[in-house]
């Protein structure tokens, strides 16, 4: 089933021509696309974080993931201790967060759809959001829809 604004490609050339497209700045005289990629290995899977795959629970776990890897972390895990710094690192040693990671290159999400050989026949997909549009949009809307969700629930200690 194909998302909505996908668009599929099967050439190298028509990938090139994708990822680039509206991304000429003439003031620069460069090819600067306005968006950030992912890349992910299955085009079925979800625009979600680990952390929202676990469920409606998740946002319980988040603080006791974030409270258990900082007791057992060196001290200078971090180089200032703040919630977001602890969601880094523990997103780089593969615990689940509320974290999805994305790339100004796409060809690190390229890197990031292709690496693993044995998804190589299933499709991949690159997500693509263009930040210079969406940073765009009021800010009301993104307070509202949060915390509805529970998606920026940040425990106060960790």
């Amino acid at each position: 089933m194909a998302l909505p604004n996908t668009i599929r490609v099967s050439t190298w050339h028509e990938l090139q021509a994708e990822l680039y497209r509206d991304a000429w700045q003439e003031e620069l005289e460069r090819f600067r696309p306005s968006v950030a990629f992912r890349g992910v290995a299955h085009a079925r899977y979800e625009l979600v974080s680990s952390l929202a795959r676990l469920g409606s629970v998740s946002t319980e776990f988040e603080g006791h993931i974030l409270r258990n890897f900082r007791k057992y972390a060196q001290r200078n895990t971090v180089p200032i201790d703040s919630v977001w710094n602890w969601l880094a690192v523990v997103h780089h040693y593969g615990l689940p967060t509320r974290l999805l990671d994305w790339t100004y290159s796409p060809y690190v999400a390229l890197h990031f759809a292709t690496e693993c050989l044995d998804t190589f026949t299933d499709d991949a997909i690159v997500w693509c959001v263009n930040y210079a549009k969406t940073n765009q949009l009021p800010q009301t809307y993104y307070k509202k829809s949060s915390r509805r969700k529970g998606q920026w629930y940040l425990p106060q200690t960790c």
